[in-house]
């Protein structure tokens, strides 16, 4: 987890009834409020009464501007002595709230009283994280793409993208400027290209604007090419008024692929330059050189690199 500080928590709130136990409840209500915003959606209010924690059914899911909210908190049930079900007259009620895995403790604290109904200012003078909500990596031909998502944050400068082929020595190969302080959820994300096939390991460097820094947890990449050449047929065949030609490349390689008509002459060049090593694929619109539709008719498709060539036949059909 990636923490900060907390300039200031306010939270006017109420807590729901996540018990069936019979009772008469107290009932507490206001708004949640961080840093002068609404609370981020997901958070948690949770009572403590006489040492023991409830947490309820109650959670932040909608803002409404002001962040109104109200629920309740059941009371014990005198009839069952031996069990702590809920609140009883004259006890006291901490609340915390809590923000993904992180919890804080919210003064001043309100007193049980059955069937009342209370409002409550609650603030925390403590920590705020910025909290992680997931870290993720998608990889594609030779490049690994990153995604990461904050639910809120406080005071953050930004996040340093951290690449490693052992899972020890770390070297940075980017960075994305943070959001500062807010409630809001916010997504990042960073593509390493032009990579070899084998093992990459990932992490973010989270940098305070004080220069503070906490790391986040390890992404483990394999990268694996195709270990042939190799050209598909196109799809669909016949077509009008495209198709699609589909290709795997097993290293980077100057790749041509050309359209002939039967009798051998050069219709269309569709590929012509370097491509990375993995699967590629290329539209043809049934169109020559100058732009002019081609005849019906048959029509061969060739794929050529260094020490590699092979030819397919298409049908174009109006």
């Amino acid at each position: 987890m990636i923490r900060k500080q907390l300039i200031g928590l306010i939270i006017l709130f109420v807590v729901s009834n996540a018990f069936s136990q019979p009772g008469l409840p107290s009932q507490f209500y206001g708004t949640i409020k961080i840093n002068g915003e609404d609370a981020p959606i997901g958070t948690k209010i949770i009572p403590t009464i006489d040492n023991i924690e409830y947490e309820t059914e109650f959670e932040v899911n909608e803002t409404n501007g002001i962040g109104n909210y109200s629920s309740y908190v059941n009371a014990d049930n005198p009839a069952t002595s031996e069990i702590k079900e809920g609140g009883v007259t004259g006890e006291q009620v901490v609340f915390k709230a809590k923000i993904g895995q992180t919890e804080y403790m919210l003064t001043p604290s309100g007193t049980w009283n059955n069937n009342d109904t209370q409002h409550l200012d609650l603030m925390n003078q403590g920590e705020i994280p910025v909290e992680l909500s997931s870290f993720r990596a998608e990889s594609k031909n030779n490049s690994v793409n990153l995604f990461w998502t904050t639910v809120s944050e406080s005071n953050n400068f930004g996040f340093e993208v951290q690449r490693s082929r052992n899972d020890n020595f770390f070297n940075k190969i980017a960075f994305r400027n943070g959001h500062g302080t807010t409630n809001s959820p916010q997504t990042y994300n960073y593509s390493d290209t032009n990579l070899q096939s084998g093992k990459y390991f990932y992490r973010l460097k989270q940098i305070d604007t004080d220069g503070a820094f906490t790391f986040s947890p390890t992404l483990e990449v394999n990268l694996s090419f195709p270990q042939t050449f190799q050209l598909f047929q196109n799809y669909p065949n016949p077509f009008n008024p495209a198709t699609n030609i589909s290709y795997l490349i097993s290293e980077q390689s100057n790749i041509k692929i050309t359209i002939y008509n039967s009798s051998g002459q050069k219709i269309k060049t569709l590929v012509n330059g370097i491509k990375s090593a993995g699967d590629h694929s290329i539209v043809w619109n049934g169109r020559n050189e100058s732009g002019n539709t081609v005849s019906n008719g048959i029509y061969i498709y060739k794929m050529s690199a260094e020490n590699f060539s092979v030819s397919k036949k298409l049908i174009f059909m109006k």
